[in-house]
């Protein structure tokens, strides 16, 4: 699997769709990204989804002006900012990471065998905050996030807020995607402390029902 998905990623870093309100500039660091994954993954119990990348990091702003190493310096950049236990996480990944942990009753070492992380649409938004386009999530997903699906071969979809989960929905209806789909608020917000568990439940409910 690992190598179908690494070569499918190398795919996915050089599309040129042209999708509508969003933003491509390699030598700015505005490269379709957002994909998770880690080489030790055996089998995709679960898929996280989230809207679409935000803006790049200042780290990540000279990576791919050389793109005969776009693959190559983007894994780099995930595994040293995303996966490895010593990176520098944001609340949002410490928020995510926990609520994986639950659900797949695992530790944060061994959620990358188990779990990958995508998004709807693969590339940013001119504005950080803007809503996609309707025909940008169907043109997007129906050309990358459909056969992300199936090579990775999920069953269960987490959804990350709203916007994400909407946008999976409209896609189940236009394509051969089985999946159970749930939602949970973005990471980047809180659930109430004394709810979090319940939430997880009911996700969890959704994710493994038969």
């Amino acid at each position: 699997m690992a190598t179908n998905i690494r070569l499918f990623y190398g795919e996915v870093l050089a599309c040129n769709l042209g999708c509508q309100g969003i933003v491509r500039d390699p030598q700015r660091g505005f490269m379709p990204r957002g994909m998770w994954y880690y080489g030790n993954l055996r089998e995709c119990e679960l898929l996280v989804i989230g809207k679409n990348p935000g803006h790049p990091a200042f780290c990540e702003t000279g990576l791919y002006k050389d793109q005969s190493k776009w693959l190559q310096n983007y894994e780099k950049f995930i595994l040293t900012n995303v996966i490895s236990e010593n990176a520098n996480f944001t609340s949002f990944h410490i928020r995510l990471y926990r609520y994986i942990e639950y659900i797949l009753s695992c530790k944060q070492s061994g959620i990358w065998d188990r779990c990958a992380m995508t998004n709807l649409v693969k590339c940013s938004t001119l504005g950080e905050q803007d809503r996609l386009k309707m025909n940008t999530v169907m043109k997007c997903g129906n050309t990358w996030l459909a056969k992300e699906i199936e090579i990775l071969g999920a069953k269960r979809i987490l959804c990350l807020g709203n916007e994400a989960y909407d946008g999976m929905v409209s896609l189940l209806g236009s394509s051969s995607i089985k999946a159970n789909v749930a939602k949970i608020k973005h990471p980047s917000y809180p659930i109430k402390k004394e709810d979090e568990i319940a939430v997880l439940n009911a996700v969890k409910s959704i994710l493994f029902k038969s």
